[in-house]
């Protein structure tokens, strides 16, 4: 029963996170009222998310007792060289989808108000400096 709850938010996470992130991608997000439109099943995605995080923590919570009772898994040098494999091939997908990501992503420039904050700074330890010289 854990097994199916914990699929479940697993694929309602990623579902989530995969609509959170196209739209950033979304043209014509112009206006307050389209975002909204647009951000509407992303909210509901999110809510059936949370929902089913929740749901899985309940069950958690209420097979404590029983879970504490259950012996320890045997864990085999083959079933560990599984989980492993496995692991290493969602964390080569990861980094292959951050990367897609990145290319896909404009530059991040400095504000010109960045570089103003940045400048007074420095004028002003170098006031700061000169006065205690004198």
């Amino acid at each position: 029963e854990l097994v199916q709850l914990t699929e479940g938010a697993e694929e309602s996470a990623k579902d989530f996170a995969e609509m959170s992130a196209s739209f950033l991608q979304k043209p014509g997000l112009d206006n307050e009222d389209k975002v909204n439109r647009a951000a509407q099943p992303i909210e509901e995605a999110k809510t059936e998310a949370v929902n089913k995080i929740k749901a899985c923590q309940e069950f958690l919570k209420g097979k404590a007792a029983e879970l504490r009772s259950l012996p320890s898994a045997q864990v085999t040098p083959k079933k560990l060289a599984e989980a492993k494999k496995e692991g290493e091939d969602e964390a080569k997908e990861e980094g292959e989808k951050e990367e897609e990501a990145k290319k896909e992503a404009p530059p991040k420039e400095d504000t010109p108000k960045e570089e103003s904050e940045n400048d007074d700074a420095e004028k002003e330890k170098e006031e700061g400096d000169d006065q205690g010289e004198k």
